[in-house]
């Protein structure tokens, strides 16, 4: 398969792009935008905005992109901060089967409670939005598994990650 890029709307020399250090789940949220744009249309969106609940609608250019049979990837590297390394949160998204709603599932890095994905109730929400948001646009229903993954930067070809982290 071909992958393509396009632009999202509006993005011309003007745009700013996030600068700031966002939460892990504002990164999984715009990695989940561009992957399942990329799983429905074979095209990645790059850089990705998100509309956030304040309003604000920060961009992110992506690190990594894949797609393989039944699932795309997309990643987008976040700066060290107080709580983190340097990581890449990384989205791949594979359809589901039908009724099984959007299910979350941790990768590589993400911490687990009791076998969940340990996912503010605050990023599934706007995880969520998107997926069904997008789905929607094409006509698709919004059954979806969503594995969320954190790759200590320089470590994406071995897969060494650093202590798993909780996306919030």
């Amino acid at each position: 398969m071909d992958n393509e890029r396009i632009t999202g709307p509006n993005i011309n020399d003007e745009t700013e792009f996030a600068e700031q250090v966002w939460p892990t789940g504002i990164y999984a949220s715009a990695a989940v935008k561009s992957a399942l744009h990329a799983l429905i249309t074979n095209e990645f969106i790059d850089p990705v905005g998100i509309v956030l609940p304040d309003g604000a609608v920060p961009y992110f250019l992506l690190s990594m992109e894949s797609m393989g049979e039944g699932y795309a990837t997309a990643g987008i590297s976040k700066e060290a901060d107080e709580n983190t390394s340097a990581i890449t949160i990384i989205a791949t998204v594979f359809p589901a089967p039908p009724a099984t709603g959007i299910v979350f599932q941790a990768g590589e890095g993400v911490d687990t409670k009791d076998g969940e994905a340990l996912i503010s109730h605050e990023a599934r929400i706007m995880m969520s939005a998107i997926a069904t948001e997008l789905c929607e646009q094409y006509e698709l229903s919004a059954d979806l598994l969503i594995m969320i993954s954190a790759i200590k930067n320089g470590d994406e070809e071995t897969g060494n990650t650093q202590d798993k982290i909780t996306i919030g």
